[in-house]
């Protein structure tokens, strides 16, 4: 489509960053391929870089080569054309119209991030099992309480459950008997929570019952327990847990990133810019606020840093192998690890299944073959919990493998039969095992490389007697 004059007008004006006014008063502080920038400029960066509440605070000396690197990126962009293609043109086209139209712009934005905020994390709970609603009696006995304290203990909690049994409100004997006096107070009742986010006892246990059902006592690192499953959903309603999310918007600015989506789809007429009005281009014209020019060079900066770094590195599985081996040292563990899963059953002969299947399968795959072997008619006959396990992380690797203690609370109620399966590593042996590390490490590693190429590509010249002047005019 042929853009009329006043649209490729503006285009340009944002492209240079709206700083053709008085640039006698603002001096040029450094130039980067062959490129000015003002002493305004790099002081609003530096300022909002430096604000209240940085922790990590630098001086202008400090602060100047992260500048320069950053400068250089967006070089690199403008050289690779990303500032061509459709969709940086149609984000720049929204956020301009955003700041000529920021009333409209303000809830709308956190109201759509948060409603898609929602849906996301609705459908990875319920993918997850969804959330559980359980009260819980709890005693406490500490890891080196004496012997005498934990059995006093385990004989109360098995009167609690006599008393449940016979009908007494659970909820009552909660309030009175409970150790953890935060649930205690709302009657046992605990947090809505997902699998993963519990005591690993206290899933097992709650994934066993069905909603209004209550636990037999059983016995967790920390004491003793009986729960009860008060309620199970996918996720809660939009509506009681909409304020949470407007709040985590605005911390976590998701608006600013949201704003350019969002109105993309009304301001295509950018293009043709029949139906703006002059008081729109005096608005976007006349600002010198740089927070356009600061979007624009947002959009190249991720951008560029996906097509070079982020994502190239993360896909490059053989120089993410290379790093890996070469620097072995640098990912070494300061206590060994047990790479493999902790199992209980109902009966010894699928005990011995379990270590019969899972011989010749790959590792990924073991939890989701117990599950789908050993589940059947909603009756699950073994329950496992696969991982890289460091001492401390599982009673009864503790127990079996890393020999800390008998493994006195590595049981569960109705499985009789424990064991271990999988390998002690002093180190990791595949990048699998630190994978996350890696991938992180390679990442800055190619960066660094890129900046230095780029620092050689690009010239730079710093005017050092303006820098001086930097926040002292």
């Amino acid at each position: 489509m042929r853009r009329t004059p006043s649209a490729l007008l503006l285009v340009g004006m944002l492209l240079t960053g709206s700083m053709v006014f008085g640039q006698t008063a603002d001096p040029v502080v450094m130039t980067i391929n062959g490129k000015a920038v003002t002493r305004s400029e790099f002081e609003y960066s530096y300022n909002k870089n430096n604000a209240a509440g940085v922790i990590d605070k630098k001086s202008v000396e400090d602060y100047l080569p992260l500048f320069v690197d950053y400068k250089l990126k967006i070089e690199a962009a403008l050289d690779a054309h990303l500032d061509t293609l459709s969709s940086f043109r149609s984000n720049l086209a929204a956020y301009c119209s955003g700041q000529a139209r920021p009333a409209m712009v303000s809830g709308m934005d956190a109201e759509v991030a948060a409603r898609s905020l929602y849906e996301d994390v609705k459908r990875r709970t319920a993918a997850n099992g969804g959330l559980y609603k359980v009260a819980q009696i709890y005693l406490h006995v500490g890891q080196r309480a004496p012997r005498s304290a934990e059995m006093a203990a385990r004989q109360r909690i098995d009167s609690i459950y006599r008393v449940l049994q016979r009908g007494d409100d659970f909820a009552a004997l909660a309030r009175r008997s409970s150790e953890d006096k935060r649930s205690a107070a709302r009657g046992g009742e605990l947090p809505w929570m997902q699998r993963g986010e519990m005591l690993a006892e206290v899933e097992t246990a709650m994934l066993a019952l069905k909603v209004g059902e209550m636990s037999r006592p059983f016995e967790s690192p920390s004491g003793f327990h009986i729960i009860k499953l008060i309620e199970k959903r996918d996720f809660l309603p939009y509506d009681s847990v909409h304020a949470d999310l407007l709040k985590w918007v605005e911390r976590q600015n998701v608006r600013k990133r949201m704003t350019g989506r969002r109105i993309r789809q009304i301001v295509e007429t950018l293009q043709t810019d029949s139906s703006r009005t002059m008081d729109d281009r005096r608005i976007i014209s006349g600002s010198r606020d740089f927070l356009m020019q600061e979007y624009r060079d947002g959009l190249l900066l991720y951008d560029i840093c996906s097509r070079r770094v982020w994502d190239s590195a993360a896909r490059d599985e053989a120089g993410l192998e290379r790093y890996f081996r070469k620097n072995k040292k640098k990912y070494r563990w300061g206590q060994p690890r047990y790479k493999g899963i902790a199992y209980y059953a109902k009966t010894k002969k699928e005990l011995k299944a379990v270590k019969k299947l899972l011989k010749t399968a790959d590792f990924n795959s073991w939890a989701d073959m117990i599950k789908r072997t050993f589940s059947q008619d909603g009756v699950t006959t073994v329950r496992a919990r696969q991982g890289l396990f460091k001492p401390g992380d599982d009673l009864l690797v503790d127990a079996k493998v890393f020999g800390n203690g008998v493994g006195r609370s590595a049981t569960v109620e109705g499985y009789p039969y424990m064991a271990v399966y999988g390998k002690k590593l002093k180190a990791p042996k595949s990048i699998d095992d630190v994978r996350h590390l890696v991938v992180a490490d390679y990442q800055e590693e190619r960066e660094k490389d890129w900046v230095n190429g780029l620092r050689k590509k690009y010239t730079v010249s710093i005017d050092r007697d303006v820098l001086q002047t930097v926040n002292k005019h």
